[in-house]
């Protein structure tokens, strides 16, 4: 962890985990998240990481870590490989609030910046859009689909009201959210000029 408003300070180094890191990430407060290979996630304070404490480390289902996202209030949506994303609060981390038995595992998870939606792009094409109430996705889901393409990233516009998923072919599909229980609709299709 490097401190760049001192640029020439040595980083701190974390240790602790026993497999490959698959991603690290800040939550608003500053927490550390380091999610490896195994499934356990390890989390660092500022404090923690600055003096070089020992993280809060919690399992995810036992299952290789795929990628994460967080909800505006804090609670942690872990997508593993091969099993269903399940949803923890941080501040109580012994059992999940919710599991979902998606279909297929989640390659990318997206929070929209208002907290209200949960976007997921899924092996084989698919991308789900949930509605988040009381900082938990809703196990119901619109499922958008993505023809001949598999989509490896989803992302919500600024204002919230779109939603881009990026296909393996060059080409970005357009979604518009809605804002009551209506189904989201594909309002257009972005090509590579490259290809």
């Amino acid at each position: 962890v490097w401190d760049l408003s001192k640029p020439r300070r040595r980083p701190v180094v974390l240790r602790g985990h026993r497999d490959g890191i698959r991603q690290a990430t800040f939550d608003d407060a500053g927490n550390l998240f380091a999610e490896d290979h195994s499934g356990y996630v390890r989390r660092w304070s500022p404090d923690d990481y600055l003096q070089r404490k020992f993280p809060i480390v919690f399992d995810a289902n036992r299952n290789r870590i795929r990628c994460t996202a967080f909800t505006p209030d804090g609670n942690l949506i872990v997508s593993p490989i091969d099993a269903s994303p399940s949803v923890w609060n941080l501040k109580d981390i012994e059992q999940p609030l919710a599991t979902f038995a998606d279909h297929s595992y989640t390659i990318c998870a997206q929070v929209s910046a208002d907290g209200n939606w949960l976007a997921q792009s899924l092996q084989g094409g698919a991308v789900l859009l949930r509605r988040i109430q009381d900082g938990v996705p809703l196990e119901k889901a619109f499922e958008l689909k993505v023809q001949n393409s598999s989509v490896f990233s989803v992302a919500f516009s600024p204002d919230c009201k779109l939603l881009a998923a990026a296909g393996i072919f060059g080409e970005i599909h357009l979604f518009s959210v809605p804002e009551d229980n209506s189904a989201p609709t594909l309002i257009g299709e972005i090509r590579s000029s490259t290809r």
